[in-house]
């Protein structure tokens, strides 16, 4: 039986509410060392709108099902793949707040970061500082995410990207 390797990337996601909200990701292969990096300005958009713009347009932009390493400065990102996603989508894209079901924000992008987790594996998150010298251009500076504040390890959201794997052997 031949098994199949996952590509691994490590993706760095990025925002700059100021002056203009933009969001920027770095995708890196680890094994090729190729580097793609994508980043935009979206107007009227708040801090935790960029923040999952940019994991989704980072998700995205992996054509084959992949293995994954996040770094990202969000801890709002960080805690709804860690502690929401699964729950979220059981109980219809709600959680509970004071004993009733409230839809969550920004659910669109919620859903597309959960359907492309069902093709790659996102096997750990790192939260990073984001630290910027005050004369730097925000995004176009992009932060040195080996600084490490904190980390959490993911749990499996669901196991549907091993069915891709199996099924491209």
């Amino acid at each position: 039986m031949v098994v199949a390797t996952l590509p691994n990337f490590r993706l760095t996601s990025q925002t700059d509410p100021r002056p203009l909200p933009r969001w920027r990701f770095l995708r890196e292969d680890i094994d090729g060392g190729d580097l793609f990096e994508a980043s935009d300005v979206e107007p009227g958009a708040g801090r935790q709108e960029l923040e999952l713009l940019a994991l989704v347009r980072g998700l995205e932009s992996l054509d084959v099902p992949s293995r994954l390493s996040l770094f990202t400065a969000s801890r709002y990102v960080q805690q709804g793949l860690v502690f929401g996603l699964q729950d979220w989508r059981q109980n219809g894209w709600c959680w509970e707040s004071f004993g009733t079901l409230v839809p969550i924000k920004h659910v669109d992008l919620w859903q597309r970061v959960d359907h492309a987790l069902q093709y790659h594996q996102l096997h750990e998150t790192n939260l990073f500082a984001d630290f910027r010298s005050r004369g730097s251009a925000g995004c176009g500076q992009l932060a040195d995410p080996t600084v490490r504040v904190h980390r959490l390890n993911v749990r499996r959201i669901e196991p549907a990207w091993e069915t891709v794997r199996h099924m491209a052997i």
